[in-house]
């Protein structure tokens, strides 16, 4: 029993800590669609010369469709943050990298904090923050970081190979360098010596120029393709490769390259979408334009996105020509392109991607530019039903709760003796039942005060009072105390019962100890002879008191069976539902 009892303790605890995690979080798992990796970062001893380059990436539940969020920086020390005010997520896409700067150039050395916040955009361009602290549908990044005077150099090349090529291409070598560091890092040259893998005879010695490729400022990665002019007969080869700083070799590594004959290799690749944010803008609304590249070919290129943008008739607006970028073999890359317009209007932009020395697929979109934008009303469905969800599940929990908290308060009270009556003056015993446990303790009251207790029998107890305890007018009740515990003693964590109904003391009416049928002058006369007289049989204190109990003995115990039975009966079905 006690097992039992610990059992249902411990799970109304645990539907106690549940349905307050639920009703904290309710809001979050109704509108969050963003997620973040990491979700705090710690920048130590950044330089005010040249700042620090963070990444995190932006992830979402599911991406059918491309999605705009806005960026704000917010907090005391935001001032120092610089970076885009929006993230897309393209069609089909769930992960999305966000890099942002930290430059505080006028900041003194010390420590700082700031929040980055993830909103998702309104129909207008403006930003939904939801209510109170909880951001709708929407995720942030906690930073904090200090300010130093020191300048660390730190840094990894990793990643260095050379692709396959073809007698008539150059050599390219690719390479990652991740900077650790507080401070902008490159190489000032990179040599290559290229062997016959054969004979290991010395081919040529090769240098590029590390002023050509931008620096790697502190905390970024980003990887290279560097193109050598050298241009090698088919064959394998292997390249003694050397990063020099100040003269100094600071990273080397030997690689193999393989060059096969004119028309081995191919360059091919794949422009597999190409969208924008929303189909309608406001005037002057920066329209987000996304394009996904697959390099399809054997070899890494340098690709770039060419946007064509043309009028509803058809005639040629503008031309954004984007930043080239290297692709490897296999890999996939999203281009990201701004444009605005002033004017109301269709218009239609024809997309492709330059790669190598070809031009991939192309591929059309249609925006809508309108003073009224109508996306708004794409948005309130998914709030509408995202609020609903959220009621009806916590209304179901609390439901649940509430009968978890009924059966558990039953389960707590005690339910109150009963004392038979009628008690009068000269009664021997008190009486009376209980449906609590065997063995509880029955306390007896006279007028509120107790006079003594007894244990419990089965379901009936009785108490035989001190002389002169009885008095007309005197009230009597009881109270029961269960050994919650089983531990033979009255403690704190025991429980008792209210105060049962009192039973008020009378007089005797017949003035003398009555037993059976018979009754016995308390005074008989010597000169009267002592002839017993036969009366009617009438029910007696003790008959009162026997009919009494009965009573309430077969009404309490019917009473207890049915609503135990009841009671498991439920709890069984609800258990196993």
């Amino acid at each position: 029993m006690l097992g039992e009892k610990l059992k249902f303790r411990n799970f109304f605890r645990l539907c106690t800590m549940l349905l307050g995690a639920f009703l904290f979080l309710a809001p979050n798992f109704a509108f969050a669609t963003l997620g973040i990796s990491p979700p705090s970062v710690v920048v130590n001893d950044i330089t005010r010369e040249y700042g620090q380059v963070v990444t995190v990436n932006i992830l979402r539940n599911e991406g059918p469709t491309a999605e705009t969020f806005a960026v704000e920086f917010q907090g005391q020390d935001a001032r120092f943050l610089e970076g885009p005010d929006m993230i897309t997520f393209p069609q089909g896409v769930t992960i999305v990298p966000y890099q942002f700067s930290i430059l505080p150039k006028e900041a003194a050395i010390g420590s700082y904090n700031a929040k980055v916040l993830f909103l998702p955009q309104t129909g207008e361009g403006g930003v939904d923050k939801g209510a109170g602290t909880i951001l709708r549908r929407g995720v942030q990044l906690m930073l904090d970081f200090s300010v130093s005077d020191k300048q660390v150099i730190d840094f990894d090349i990793t990643n260095v190979n050379f692709p396959q090529t073809e007698e008539l291409l150059s050599i390219i070598l690719g390479f990652q360098v991740v900077n650790n560091g507080n401070t902008e890092w490159r190489p000032d040259e990179i040599t290559v010596s290229f062997f016959d893998a054969g004979s290991g005879n010395l081919i040529t010695t090769e240098t590029f120029d590390g002023k050509k490729i931008g620096p790697w400022r502190p905390g970024e990665t980003r990887s290279e393709l560097v193109d050598f002019e050298s241009k090698l007969p088919a064959g394998q080869y292997k390249g003694e490769i050397k990063f020099l700083v100040g003269g100094e070799v600071v990273f080397a590594t030997t690689e193999d390259l393989q060059v096969f004959s004119p028309g081995t290799l191919k360059q091919s690749g794949e422009l597999s979408s190409f969208s924008a944010s929303k189909d309608s803008y406001a005037p002057n609304e920066q329209v987000v334009m996304l394009g996904t590249f697959r390099n399809t070919g054997t070899i890494p290129v340098l690709s770039r996105m060419i946007i064509e943008i043309y009028s509803a008739d058809d005639q040629l607006l503008d031309t954004l020509v984007g930043k080239s970028f290297s692709v490897g073999r296999d890999e996939i890359t999203t281009f990201r392109s701004f444009t605005e317009f002033s004017n109301e209007g269709d218009y239609k932009m024809v997309g492709y991607v330059e790669f190598g020395n070809k031009v991939s697929n192309t591929q059309n979109l249609n925006v809508n530019v309108t003073a009224k934008s109508l996306a708004v009303a794409e948005v309130l469905p998914a709030d509408k039903w995202g609020y609903i969800w959220t009621l009806l599940i916590s209304l179901i929990v609390l439901l649940a709760f509430g009968i978890l908290w009924f059966f558990f308060r039953k389960r707590k009270q005690v339910e109150p003796p009963v004392v038979n009556s009628p008690i009068f003056s000269n009664s021997p015993v008190i009486t009376g039942t209980c449906s609590g446990k065997v063995g509880s303790v029955i306390n007896i009251y006279a007028n509120k005060v107790i006079i003594g207790t007894t244990k419990l029998e089965g379901v009936a107890w009785q108490f035989v009072p001190a002389s002169n305890t009885l008095t007309v007018g005197t009230w009597i009740t009881a109270t029961v105390t269960i050994d919650s515990n089983q531990d033979g003693t009255i403690s704190d964590k025991d429980r008792t019962s209210a105060q049962s109904e009192g039973v008020t003391v009378e007089a005797n009416p017949l003035g003398s100890a009555s037993f059976g049928t018979t009754q016995i002058p308390a005074s008989p006369s010597p000169l009267q002879p002592q002839i017993p007289q036969v009366t009617t049989p009438v029910q007696t204190p003790v008959q009162n008191q026997f009919k009494h109990q009965f009573k309430h003995q077969f009404k309490h115990q019917f009473k207890h069976q049915f609503k135990h039975q009841f009671k498991h009966q439920f709890k069984h079905q609800f258990k196993h539902l």
